[in-house]
């Protein structure tokens, strides 16, 4: 028999996500082999509860009954799915860790005669199937986190500036009524959390942004060309990455990538070939990335002459060996705000939070527990950028 196991982290509570998985019903919007799921049985879910689901395999419909032979809320559901040429049995565990759920899968393929010689390739293909299910179950659950365009949120047709994704992060704000909030953000994420600092800072009470994507200072010749560019091109049906390529381009966002456990990389693979399979999601990416590159830098209404106004205290985190955002920005950010706070990490990427956490994590609570006040902000020159004293330190770190 094949076995097949994985874990991932979930955002989101342990009865949250437990109660979520229980229902087999919902596994239509997370599975999208997954066409339909009726319940069988009568009663509440539990020892005995039974499911007739339909999955499409090679574009033809495969019934699957699913009886659950185990059920302990909200830490473990087992289960025995019955198919032709195979019968699946396991189960799935819900524990509970910082930040939400630590997900587990135990599963273990039995399939008849001689295609027990495939087994290999079955837990193989298996494993693969699963993780992206799970990474399609945690993109649900986690949707209401996303901003729209990523993660599990839907794909509008926007133009994904700036300015758009910072009415949306105001809309959510307002909506929770989480003003004076702190805001912490990585890469793009950064780069909304500072837009809402420029635009509002009055709802924001400190901002921590990990390696933010500002705009372009150099090598802005693509510009007239880039904003004519048709993004919905990114809709039309694609080869995708092989994988590879997509696990090499994740490794070079560290400065050591054996810092983080091999499995974290397979789910952010998984999550990338899952959002770009899909052509609006394709679109959104495109759009973002090209509103990054042609964002105005300078004059009146540029992006770095309005980085002096921003008056939020703020701590900002470089990676000095970050391949895509450069450090070098550092100074240029401390020189246009030179009441932030800037560090640049000399051994690390472009994701602190996960390469170097406890440093990260030790900068962040020491910056949120002191009692730095806004002051007066100091405007650039226009004609002479990227002169004055910089004012970013280089933080020693241990391996």
């Amino acid at each position: 028999m094949a076995r097949i196991c994985g874990s991932l982290d979930i955002a989101r509570p342990v009865e949250e996500v437990f109660d979520f998985v229980a229902d087999q019903r919902n596994e239509v919007r997370y599975n999208p082999a997954m066409t339909d799921s009726v319940k069988l049985t009568d009663g509440p879910i539990g020892v005995g509860t039974r499911f007739h689901a339909t999955i499409l395999r090679r574009g033809k419909p495969l019934a699957v009954i699913v009886e659950y032979t185990g059920f302990d809320r909200p830490r473990r559901l087992a289960s025995r799915s019955v198919m032709t040429g195979a019968v699946v049995t396991g189960q799935v565990r819900c524990e509970p860790v910082a930040g939400g759920t630590r997900f587990r899968w135990e599963w273990e393929i039995t399939v008849p005669g001689l295609a027990r010689l495939a087994e290999p390739v079955v837990g193989f293909i298996g494993r693969r199937q699963e993780r992206a299910i799970w990474t399609g179950l945690k993109h649900v659950l986690e949707a209401g986190n996303d901003p729209p365009g990523f993660g599990a949120s839907e794909a509008p047709a926007w133009t994904y500036t700036a300015e758009q994704l910072h009415r949306w992060l105001r809309d959510v704000l307002d909506t929770v009524n989480a003003a004076g909030a702190v805001v912490i953000g990585n890469s793009l994420g950064g780069r909304l959390a500072l837009e809402l600092g420029m635009r509002d800072p009055d709802i924001v009470d400190k901002l921590v942004l990990l390696c933010p994507s500002p705009a372009f200072r150099r090598f802005r010749q693509l510009a007239p060309l880039a904003r004519w560019w048709p993004v919905d091109i990114a809709r039309l049906p694609t080869i995708g990455l092989p994988r590879r390529v997509v696990m090499a381009g994740a490794k070079a966002m560290f400065a050591r990538p054996d810092r983080v456990p091999q499995p974290w990389f397979e789910a952010a693979v998984d999550e990338f070939e899952i959002a770009m399979a899909q052509g609006a999601r394709r679109r959104a990416a495109l759009s973002a990335l090209i509103n990054i590159y042609i964002e105005e830098p300078f004059g009146d209404n540029g992006f770095w002459e309005r980085l002096t106004t921003v008056r939020t205290p703020t701590l900002f985190l470089w990676g000095r060996r970050d391949r895509l955002v450069p450090s070098r920005f550092a100074r240029h950010v401390s020189m246009a705000v030179p009441t932030a706070e800037s560090v640049v990490l000399p051994d690390c990427g472009h994701v602190p939070q996960l390469e170097l956490p406890d440093v990260t994590m030790g900068l962040t609570r020491r910056f949120l527990g002191s009692s730095r006040a806004a002051t007066p902000t100091y405007r650039l020159p226009h004609r002479r950028p990227g002169l004055g004293r910089p004012t970013a330190r280089d933080l020693p770190v241990g391996p």
